[in-house]
């Protein structure tokens, strides 16, 4: 039996050090996965943040052209002059919110 004691504290000290060792890795493991959930977290607000851009690019887009019609069809450098006694009043252009 004297043998077995003598092999005792060296397989306990290996079996402590490999659970040492998985625990790090499990800390690592946990830490990793939080910065992954983080930078997803930022990529979906970054992908807002994109299409919430282009959306309004698209919306400025149209209401230029909108305007660019108007303007189009009554300049004011060229309108009729009006009769006497009537008032000249400018065509509004009304924008539509999308």
């Amino acid at each position: 039996d004297k043998g077995e004691d003598d092999k005792m504290p060296p397989i306990r000290k290996k079996q402590r050090g490999l659970l040492l060792k998985l625990q790090q890795e499990q800390a690592e493991i946990k830490r990793l996965q939080e910065a992954n959930k983080a930078a997803r977290k930022e990529r979906q607000l970054l992908l807002k943040h994109q299409e919430e851009i282009e959306r309004m690019r698209n919306t400025t887009l149209r209401l230029k052209e909108r305007l660019k019609c108007a303007e189009g069809q009554t300049p004011p450098e060229t309108q009729v002059s009006e009769p006497p006694g009537s008032e000249s009043t400018s065509p509004s252009v009304r924008l539509e919110e999308d």
